[in-house]
């Protein structure tokens, strides 16, 4: 089988990211990096690192641009098209 630049692409996507993990998760696979849910509910008050920063807005940029090339290329958004 041979894959799409775009499949390669989405591939880190494809299972939950650890940044997601919830309680029970983070928990079964040991995890305590970067996660949404402890930042959010004030449980890492260590987060606002470079580093951490780094991450969060890499993965930002690279969906932004999945989003824009499949925009683009597929034109998701033809439903929203005036006719």
């Amino acid at each position: 089988m041979i894959c799409t630049f775009m499949e390669i692409m989405w591939t880190p996507f494809a299972e939950p990211l650890p940044v997601g993990y919830g309680p029970k998760d983070r928990t079964k696979h040991k995890y305590d990096g970067l996660n949404r849910n402890t930042v959010m509910h004030g449980l890492d008050l260590e987060y606002a690192t470079e580093e951490n920063s780094l991450k969060a807005f890499s993965m930002l940029s690279h969906v932004g641009a999945l989003l824009h090339d499949l925009a683009a290329e597929e034109s998701v958004f033809s439903w929203y098209e005036k006719t």
